[in-house]
C-alpha cells in the first residue's frame, strides 16, 4: 500500500538433494536507472555458460518518464526447475544488452558434507 519495499529472505544459492532442483517461489527485485520512456526488457535464468536450454524467460516493458528516475521491477516466479547442480545467472536485458546480472548457485548437499565443491 505504501509503495515501499522490504526485502527479506535474500539468497544466492539453493541446496537440494534432488534433481531437477525446484524452487516453488522465487521473487526477483531489480532497481534500474537511465530508462527512457518505454524500455523493453527480457528477464531470463540461464546456466553460467549458456550451453543448456534457458531455465526461465519472460519479457515486458519498463516505463519511466524521467531518465534520472529509478524504476523498480518486481517479478514473482513460480515452479522454477534447475536441471542440474552448478552456477546459473539471473539476467535482465534490454534489446539484447545486459542491464544487470546476478549469480545463483544450485548445490548438492552431499558436496557440502563431503567437503567437496
Amino acid at each position: 500500500g505504501t509503495g515501499k519495499r522490504t526485502l527479506f529472505g535474500l539468497f544466492n544459492s539453493a541446496c537440494t538433494p534432488e534433481l531437477p532442483a525446484r524452487i516453488n517461489q522465487l521473487a526477483v527485485y531489480c532497481c534500474i536507472t537511465e530508462c527512457r520512456d518505454e524500455t523493453p526488457f527480457n528477464f531470463r535464468i540461464v546456466d553460467v555458460d549458456e550451453e543448456r536450454e534457458v531455465v526461465f524467460e519472460t519479457e515486458g516493458i519498463l516505463r519511466c518518464d524521467d531518465p534520472l528516475g529509478i524504476v523498480e521491477l518486481d517479478l514473482v516466479l513460480g515452479g522454477i526447475e534447475f536441471p542440474d547442480y552448478g552456477e546459473y545467472r539471473l539476467q535482465l536485458l534490454s534489446d539484447g544488452h545486459p542491464l544487470i546480472e546476478r549469480k545463483l548457485m544450485v548445490i548438492d548437499p552431499a558436496m557440502l558434507s563431503s567437503g567437496g565443491g
